[in-house]
């Protein structure tokens, strides 16, 4: 079994802009605008996450080593510490938010679950008509996604099947897959990525509970830039050390419509 969150940044279809306006600015957090003056970020005085210094500080590095070697240029994997229990799958050098995320072991998880179920309440018809049968919109964050065998299962599948309970699903051997979990499932991820904002431009992320001998999906690439944090539990994991396609747009995500993975 492994718990563990995808904390997304910037879209990186913008990554080839983003990346040039950086060579003249040093970090995220302290940047120029293309006209010459200063954006509104150097009128404040800088500050780093303590989640990204936490999890750099083992391996020897700064942040501003991280951003001029590492961020948006090749993978990394940053280990726990030699002195930590050797169960621990993150980082933690101090008390901060990414230790509370890693604490909240698997009644935290579970919690969770509780919590994003709800959203499945969210499915709401057009006040002005009363006709059953018209397309339901759902108004408020997307209900947790259902994998199995690394496909994903219908809407009605997973509320016949399982009453849209996710606790349900993962136990009938599902990975269960909640996006903006840090919007309203779980507030020590919503802490984190409000600190990993510190030094990265935003922060959203999405989690993964994985049932044990088994994958949510395939191995594919994002159009974005992802920092891949394991919670809980125990999990193989594959670390490719070149990026096939550097700043992908959308149709260029290997892995997924058709393109393979190298």
């Amino acid at each position: 079994t492994g718990y563990l969150i995808l904390v997304t940044t910037h879209n990186s279809s913008d990554g080839r802009y983003y990346r040039m306006k950086r060579r003249h600015c040093g970090s995220p957090t302290s940047c120029s605008n293309d006209e010459g003056g200063s954006s509104s970020n150097n009128n404040k005085p800088r500050t780093e996450s303590a989640a990204l210094r936490s999890i750099l500080g083992a391996a020897g590095q700064s942040l501003d080593e991280f951003f001029a070697s590492t961020w948006q240029q090749t993978p990394a994997l940053y280990r726990r510490t030699a002195a930590g229990p050797k169960d621990e799958c993150v980082v933690v050098q101090e008390e901060n938010v990414l230790s509370a995320c890693v604490d909240m072991g698997i009644e935290g998880v579970a919690s969770i679950l509780e919590r994003s179920r709800s959203r499945w309440n969210q499915v709401i018809r057009n006040d002005d008509d009363d006709d059953d049968s018209l397309p339901q919109v759902n108004r408020g964050m997307p209900p947790p996604l259902c994998f199995q065998q690394q496909e994903p299962l219908s809407a009605e599948h997973i509320a016949q099947v399982y009453g849209n309970n996710p606790l349900a699903a993962y136990l009938d051997g599902c990975s269960i897959v909640t996006n903006h979990v840090d919007v309203d499932a779980c507030p020590h991820i919503a802490a984190l990525c409000q600190d990993l904002q510190d030094s990265l431009p935003h922060v959203y992320a999405n989690s993964y509970l994985t049932p044990p001998q088994s994958q949510a999906v395939p191995p594919h690439a994002d159009d974005r830039d992802v920092l891949v944090l394991q919670l809980y539990g125990k999990k193989k994991w594959k670390v490719y050390e070149t990026v096939p396609i550097p700043y992908p747009y959308p149709q260029e995500q290997v892995g997924k419509a058709g393109l393979e993975v190298p």
